[in-house]
């Protein structure tokens, strides 16, 4: 069949086409390597986060099991001092040392292949009130991060 001069064919592509075509295609596919980066990125943080609550968390709790300790041996918790010792909490007496109750201190946690940072801070702001915090820090891709916990701890 013989195609009359007014038909013609549209379905090639020209250089110009393919080339803006492939560009399109690639700015697409680099945004979506961008965001799955960020994405990866964030959720390690929150991960790192996270484990740092908990933590922090944990030091707040072995000061309450210094002064529940302190109850359950008839001690007065001024008596009683909670040492940083990586994974063991060792409740010791202060033995005078100018140290009421908890003792102030930090230690290096690793989690993960993070090092976690843990500092506890024993304020005593009357005779039978401590304020205990306790801060994480860290660092991931270069930034530093921290987490900080406070909590009022009575005599009762």
């Amino acid at each position: 069949m013989l195609k009359s001069s007014s038909q013609k064919n549209y379905s090639s592509f020209t250089l110009i086409e393919v080339v803006f075509a492939v560009g399109i295609i690639l700015i697409f596919l680099g945004s979506l390597i961008a965001i799955f980066n960020v994405g990866t990125k964030n959720a390690v943080v929150s991960k790192h986060r996270l484990q740092a609550a908990n933590l922090a968390r944990g030091a707040l709790e072995i000061a309450r099991e210094v002064r529940d300790t302190a109850k359950v041996q008839g001690v007065n918790w001024n008596q009683i001092c909670w040492l940083p010792n990586g994974d063991n909490y060792p409740l010791a007496n202060c033995n005078n040392s100018g140290h009421l109750g908890l003792k102030s201190g930090s230690e290096e946690v690793q989690y993960d292949g993070v090092n976690f940072k843990r500092k506890i801070t024993v304020i005593n702001t009357s005779l039978d009130i401590k304020k205990i915090t306790a801060t994480v820090s860290w660092d991931d891709y270069g930034q530093s991060h921290s987490v900080t916990m406070v909590t009022y701890l009575t005599n009762y």
